[in-house]
This record gives C-alpha cells, structure tokens and sequence, in this order.
C-alpha cells in the first residue's frame, strides 16, 4: 500500500502482487486479497490498476449552509459532511422553520429537502423567494439546491418552477452534494465526481459501503448513526402498524417515504425497497393491500437488526 502508487506501478515478473494507493477502500483491499488467493498476477492487476474514486475530497468552503431536512439520521450525515468541508450546517426540521431560519441566519446556499412537515420544500422556496422580492432589488438571491428522492425530469422542472437553483438525488452522494456545493459557491474543485459502488454481497440487509465512505475510521460515529437509525426505524414501523389498522394510507405514505430515505442513505437496501413499494401502494397507485407490505416492513428490520448485531462476531471470524 502505497500513497504515491499509481495505475502506471508495475508489478515485478514472476509475483502476485498488487500494489494499492493509500488511502485504501476496504471493497478494493478485499477484492485484491481475494484475488491473491485464488486468482493470476494478472488478475490482481486487472482489478487494482482500475482507478478507485471512493474516497470522499477534501475542500475547504467556509459556507453557512441552511440544512432543510426532518429525518434525523440524514440530518446528521448532512452534518458531518458540511464540518469535514469546512462549512456551517443550521438545522431546520420543517419547512416554515427553514423559512424563518432563512431571515435569522441569512445563509450562503440553502439545501431544501422536498417533503417535510408542515409545508413542503416547493413552498418553503416559493416563502423565501418572495421574502428576497422584498427585500429588495439590492437582495442576493440565495442559492436553492433540492434535496429529491426522485430522478425525473418532471419532478426535476418542478424544483425549478418552484424557484430552486439545483437538485441531488437521494440517498445523498458525498461526491455529489461536494460537486453541487462548489458550483454554487463558485469554486471549480479537482477530484469531484461520482465514486463507483464498493463491491459488496447484493443480497445482504445492509451495504456498508455508503456510511462507510462518510464515517471514515470513525467508529464512535458509525455505531451512532446506525444505532439511532434502528431507534427512529422502529418508531417507524410500529406507527405503520398502528395505521394498517385504521386503516389511515397518507400516515402510511408518510411513515413509509421517511424511512426510505433514511435506509437508503445508511445502505440498508432491502429495507428501502420495502418502504418504496409501500409508498407505492399507500399513495393510491397500486392496487395491492397493505397489509403485507407493513408485515414485510417488520421482517426487513428484524433481519436488519440482527445482521447487524451479529456482524462484530462475523467480522471476528
């Protein structure tokens, strides 16, 4: 493991060798080591002369960054990368308190979750827009970038119609939160762009590779978010239990949407997938009952909860 290897290292004749820049993704360790095992020299090469873009950029942005989000867990992360970046995160859970945030703290750049409490993100920008018109012509226009879990390009016309400057999608990409934080605060940063994903059993409950990229060596703060994401997760899903019952389907789409993002963001991708066809059904554009999709809500967790509880020992072994 070398920090100044490059693609252009050459292994020496006769050897298995792979030679890794530091510092190293455990996805790519892992499959160098496994290939040292069982595969050729050339083999090893082939994999680790691909160039690895998962490590997260360094910047230094100094920006106050008005963080419009409700779920907890994804307020944290938001968080932490906004402090590794230099900048100042201000928290506001639902949208009219964005709106008042916004006349307190008169941030650079506003990150604008699109479905919150109260008044959704399309409204808030919509209340702070008209509190820039008046203002003033004299005002800055304070950039708007949305925070969507959706891709397409109605959903993405509408953040504009509705005043936002810009959008990610969800679950959050370190590389792409940096990318849109430089274009607005008009710094070109090198070494900014998507980062592969890490190479990891597809059948698992959880990837760790999405938390692993933003926690870093930090262990303290991994066991944080994961153990606050099973607390506010079973919340969740015994609130959707309550509301089968009822039965009450915008409590269920809700409940259903906000642990999508959550799960998503940490890498549990079963359990997100669960969520998202609940949120499909419970909104009306699908015909199957609900029941089964919450009963399988709670078995994604379980499995979930015990994967993880039992992942030091597998680990160990």
């Amino acid at each position: 493991v070398d920090s100044l290897a490059t693609p252009t290292h050459a292994a020496p004749p006769g050897r298995d060798v792979a030679i890794l820049a530091a510092p190293c993704h455990p996805a790519l360790l892992r499959r160098s080591l496994r290939r040292l095992a069982v595969g050729s020299a050339e083999d090893v090469r082939e994999a680790t002369e691909r160039p690895a873009r998962t490590v997260i950029p360094d910047a230094d942005l100094r920006l106050r960054v008005l963080v419009a989000e409700d779920n907890l867990v994804n307020q944290k992360i938001v968080g932490r990368l906004l402090a590794r970046w230099r900048c100042r995160a201000i928290h506001a859970e639902t949208g009219r308190l964005a709106v008042a945030r916004f006349g307190d703290e008169s941030p650079d750049l506003i990150l604008m979750d699109c479905q919150m409490p109260d008044i959704d993100g399309f409204e808030a920008t919509r209340k702070i827009r008209e509190l820039e018109r008046l203002a003033g012509p004299t005002a800055r226009r304070i950039p708007i970038v949305a925070m969507t879990a959706h891709a397409m390009s109605g959903d993405r016309q509408r953040c504009l119609d509705a005043g936002m400057d810009d959008y990610i999608a969800k679950p959050l990409k370190p590389h792409d939160l940096l990318a849109a934080l430089s274009r607005w605060c008009g710094r070109a940063l090198d070494g900014v762009g998507p980062a592969p994903p890490p190479e990891e059993d597809g059948e698992a409950p959880f990837r760790s590779g999405p938390l692993s990229e933003i926690a870093g060596t930090d262990d303290a703060f991994r066991k944080q978010i994961l153990s606050e994401f099973l607390e506010s997760a079973e919340r969740t899903v015994q609130d959707t239990q309550e509301a089968v019952a009822i039965p009450d389907l915008p409590r269920l789409h809700r409940g259903a949407h906000r642990l999508k993002g959550a799960a998503a963001t940490i890498g549990a991708d079963r359990l997100a997938a669960a969520c998202a066809e609940l949120e499909r059904v419970a909104d009306g554009t699908g015909g199957e009952e609900v029941e089964p999709l919450v009963a399988r809500l709670r078995e994604e967790l379980d499995t979930l909860r015990r994967f993880l509880e039992d992942r030091p020992r597998r680990e160990a072994a």
